[in-house]
């Protein structure tokens, strides 16, 4: 189980991380 201070902090590395990704996926050149 995760604490509300992990899930959090989990729910702002996802956000941060989730915005360049979907970016690069649309270039094609970060795909794997």
């Amino acid at each position: 189980m995760y604490s509300e201070e992990c899930m959090e902090a989990m729910g702002i590395f996802h956000s941060v991380f989730s915005v360049p990704s979907v970016v690069k996926n649309k270039r094609g050149r970060w795909l794997k």
